[in-house]
């Protein structure tokens, strides 16, 4: 759990909290959280719900946020929206539902639903994702159209997270993640990386 706390707060010193920093811009934040069955052996005891209580309480009051779950499909959790006592009670609530039931991942899917409504842009909004993710890109058993929905994430996928001013910041929650994808993700849009191979070193 130390591990999803040191990367929470880089997060949060890169991104700027209002008052504490010299970045004053608002949060827009998208938290994108994998549900998919390899979560059974990754993440055994569920540590996606306390982390995702910890970030609820760090983001801070005023900022614009939505969590989504996805595996096969892409699910919103939390409605984006103004980050305040009901928006966080909301969040909790949503943390409790996460869960390691799903089939396939797919991360194009989830980062495509996650940045709708940011095709303008917005200089005084600081536009970040934090994506938790286990696996690669898994969206059929033909693994053409998995290489295919990888290869729109590098040419289409991180150009536009750039066009819109958006940050990734990404935690690999195995060691059989696509980590290439990952750091790239993370850093062609500014943002960071972080690994745990298994659920023990998320508690160290």
């Amino acid at each position: 759990m130390k591990l999803l706390i040191r990367f929470l707060l880089i997060f949060f010193t890169i991104a700027g909290m209002p008052g504490l920093y010299a970045d004053t811009r608002t949060e827009d934040i998208r938290v994108l959280i994998d549900v998919s069955g390899s979560m059974k052996k990754t993440d055994p005891s569920n540590l996606r719900i306390p982390a995702m209580k910890l970030l609820n309480g760090l983001i801070p009051n005023g900022s614009k946020a939505g969590v989504w779950t996805f595996a096969r499909y892409v699910d919103m959790t939390v409605k984006w929206g103004s980050v305040g006592d009901n928006w966080r009670k909301i969040a909790d609530e949503g943390a409790d539902k996460i869960h390691s039931n799903g089939l396939f991942t797919n991360i194009e899917s989830a980062l495509a639903r996650s940045i709708a409504g940011w095709e303008k842009p917005d200089p005084a909004t600081q536009r970040s994702i934090i994506l938790l993710t286990d696996g690669q890109v898994d969206i059929s058993k033909d693994p053409v159209k998995n290489q295919q929905s990888r290869a729109v994430i590098f040419d289409k996928t991180i150009p536009l997270l750039n066009q819109y001013g958006v940050k990734v910041h990404a935690i690999a929650l195995s060691g059989n993640t696509d980590e290439v994808l990952l750091k790239r993700l993370a850093l062609e849009t500014g943002g960071s990386f972080e690994v745990a191979e298994s659920s023990r070193k998320l508690q160290i």
